[in-house]
């Protein structure tokens, strides 16, 4: 049987070539939702694209993806922070919505998304000192880590945990 040759391509330098086009438009298309102050800096839109050339430093300015455009994202205005609503999706349930909520930020607090496997409640908890620990009812599910940093909220370095809807895949849920 003859072999196809897309199936094994001989020249790896054209491969190669075409993966960096790849990573190039991938990266033009990341540049393209960067923004201004208020949002997740350059060195957090580096953990979640895997690199971003130029971008800003600080937790709450210099560049970044825009966390307001995705359910369970977040916005800023001062120390203010609102955590926008989204949906849990539970396996073969309907989904259930959670609405977002504002607060006013003081030091390093956390928002999560609590769900109980038996009820199929959900809840959003903001303004929080830490996570709680799942157990065999509920289960926690981090979205972000906030903080001050000259009066400015904002999310900390490495503080973006989950954004877009949250899926909790099988029966069980």
């Amino acid at each position: 049987m003859a072999e196809n040759k897309q199936d094994r391509p001989e020249d790896t330098t054209s491969q190669a070539m075409v993966l960096m086009g790849r990573l190039l438009a991938l990266e033009g298309e990341i540049a393209g939702l960067k923004s201004g102050a208020g949002f997740v800096s350059g060195d957090v839109c580096a953990q979640l694209a895997g690199w971003i050339p130029g971008g800003g430093g600080g937790s709450s300015g210099g560049g970044g993806i825009n966390l307001s455009v995705f359910s369970f994202g977040c916005a800023f205005s001062g120390t203010q922070v609102t955590v926008l609503g989204g949906y849990v999706r539970r396996g073969f349930r309907a989904p259930v919505y959670v609405a977002g909520a504002s607060f006013g930020l003081a030091g390093v607090r956390w928002s999560y998304v609590t769900y109980n496997f038996q009820s199929g409640a959900t809840s959003l908890t903001t303004n929080a000192s830490s996570i709680p620990d799942d157990t065999a009812t509920e289960t926690y599910i981090a979205l972000h880590q906030y903080q001050l940093a000259s009066g400015v909220a904002g999310v900390t370095s490495g503080g973006v945990h989950h954004v877009g809807d949250i899926f909790l895949p099988g029966e069980t849920a």
